[in-house]
């Protein structure tokens, strides 16, 4: 009867162990991310590019740079094939606050690139063959339901720089009768969504004093080139001859602008045709 009794409670202890074993965490549960060190940085191949991880289990490694670390930290590599201009964000996360750092060189010689906050627009200026690193790194403090240990980095390239081609030609037609001047030129620009601004002055010297006149417009950018016309307004006397005009010209598109100075002579031919 005993005998009986202590092989029953054999069986339920052992079940008990079983049990137990099958609701203990495994290894992988609470592994670190791969890319949780620098030698483990995950590839970026192309652009853009997204990635979500959960940090849960993410460390601060020993060998992590200080130089804008927010604790726990992911890292990620990236070669672009062309200079170009990096954007990087980590919008998607959800830790409490956090930073993105880039670094050049390799690693345990690392220099850093730049620094920017987890939650804002951040670029870089990418040379084509330099390999990145970024390190996205968080921390929590505060917390209330909102708080996570996700990490999202997200990596895009922007287009090149705006740049505008404004001029003025150095002939402008004159209407000896009405005294009207119109003045012509070209713009050209390298992006489709850019609207340009000018505005200026023409002035002559006539005796001991100026007359002057004003010009002005916008113009919407497109592929090739733009000839424009513009008529001079708010003339204070009758031009004729030579004159010269300061101009100056402006755009902006989505994520940069540019301008052009011009101050030139011009001729004034008379008819009432350029």
């Amino acid at each position: 009867m005993n005998r009986a009794r202590g092989s029953a409670c054999k069986v339920a202890v052992l079940a008990l162990i079983a049990g137990l074993m099958s609701f203990a965490p495994t290894n992988n549960v609470f592994a670190a991310p791969s890319n949780d060190s620098i030698t483990g940085a995950t590839v970026i191949t192309s652009l853009p590019f997204t990635d979500t991880v959960d940090a849960s289990s993410a460390t601060a490694d020993e060998s992590d740079p200080q130089d804008c670390n927010s604790g726990q930290t992911l890292w990620y590599a990236y070669t672009p094939t062309v200079d170009s201009t990096i954007a990087f964000d980590g919008f998607g996360s959800n830790f409490t606050t956090g930073s993105i750092a880039v670094f050049s060189g390799s690693p345990g010689a690392l220099e850093n690139v730049t620094c920017g906050y987890l939650y804002s627009g951040n670029t870089l200026q990418a040379t084509a063959g330099t390999t990145y690193y970024f390190m996205v790194s968080g921390f929590n403090y505060d917390c209330d339901p909102e708080c996570g240990n996700t990490f999202q980095l997200n990596v895009g390239e922007l287009p090149p720089p705006l740049h505008i081609g404004f001029t003025v030609d150095r002939k402008a037609s004159f209407n000896s009768k009405t005294g009207a001047v119109t003045l012509h030129g070209t713009l050209t620009c390298n992006s489709d969504i850019a609207v340009v601004s000018f505005g200026g002055q023409l002035r002559q010297r006539v005796g001991r004093v100026f007359i002057t006149g004003d010009v002005s417009g916008n113009l919407s950018c497109t592929s090739g080139t733009t000839m424009w016309t513009a008529s001079l307004s708010n003339a204070t006397g009758v031009f004729k001859g030579s004159a010269t005009i300061q101009l100056f010209a402006s755009g902006c598109d989505l994520y940069s602008c540019d301008s052009v100075d011009i101050n030139q002579q011009m001729k004034l031919s008379g008819g009432s045709k350029r």
